[in-house]
């Protein structure tokens, strides 16, 4: 609810400010079809990128009230776009995600175990976009993603269990590593840019997303004696969903 009242928010600032703006003046996407009321040359206000600009973005998130930064999230995505015409766009994005999580274990005494977990997700997506007139300030846009990654996680631990259970003498080590993740994309969007050069974006649309599940190993070790078993594939799943991609994207042309 809160991404959608921002969204509404947006639209309605944008149709405002273009309303009083687009009085007399109007703009192609090469930024040389200018007119004003006195009919002088504007096209020093061309504020939307052309050919051979490059675009960086990072998300909003929050409500309007209670906005962060963060890297574009979609997932945690920051994403760069380079015009190669004034209206078509090629778009790649990269999210590298990881997190650790140690969790200490105690015996009923002064023993002491622990247990170390990390999770990394890394992904790309490539795309196009190809952006219509729109007005001076508003850039509507269609636009299709490829998606490509994998998903990798690590547990091990000394005199613990994988749950986090003081157990002396035990060890173990998981490995879950080769999780393939595969997907596209079409989207409709539009930039709406605030000043020259920057930029307030919104996307929304369809995925569809493919996880293959690797094998998994594990290694563990009690009283000395080590053992190693490894498992096939668990299977995969799949998403096909509609939704809001990134909410708010703040951008900058360069």
């Amino acid at each position: 609810m809160k991404k959608l009242m921002t969204i509404v928010g947006l639209s309605v600032f944008a149709l405002a400010a273009n309303a009083q703006e687009e009085r007399g003046i109007y703009s192609g996407r090469d930024g040389k079809r200018f007119r004003n009321m006195g009919g002088e040359n504007a096209e020093h206000d061309f504020l939307k990128p052309h050919a051979g600009n490059v675009t960086a973005e990072l998300g909003l998130t929050g409500g309007l009230g209670n906005t962060g930064l963060s890297l574009n999230n979609n997932a945690g995505m920051l994403r760069f776009r380079y015009f190669v015409t004034n209206d078509w766009a090629v778009r790649l994005g990269a999210n590298i995600t990881n997190e650790f999580e140690r969790t200490n274990a105690y015996g009923t005494g002064s023993e002491e175990g622990f247990v170390k977990e990390s999770n990394t997700t890394v992904l790309f997506n490539i795309g196009a976009e190809k952006h219509f007139m729109g007005t001076r300030r508003l850039s509507p846009y269609v636009a299709a993603d490829f998606i490509i990654g994998n998903m990798s996680a690590h547990a091990n631990g000394e005199n613990a269990t994988q749950g986090g259970t003081y157990t002396t003498g035990y060890s173990f080590d998981s490995k879950s590593m080769n999780n393939t993740v595969w997907g596209v994309r079409a989207m409709v969007g539009a930039d709406y840019y605030i000043a020259k050069n920057v930029y307030l974006g919104v996307e929304a649309g369809l995925g569809y997303t493919s996880t293959t599940m690797g094998e998994t190993e594990l290694t563990q070790t009690f009283n000395n004696v080590t053992t190693t078993v490894t498992n096939k594939s668990a299977g995969k799943s799949a998403t096909f969903t509609p939704g809001i991609v990134t909410g708010i994207r703040l951008g900058f042309a360069f």
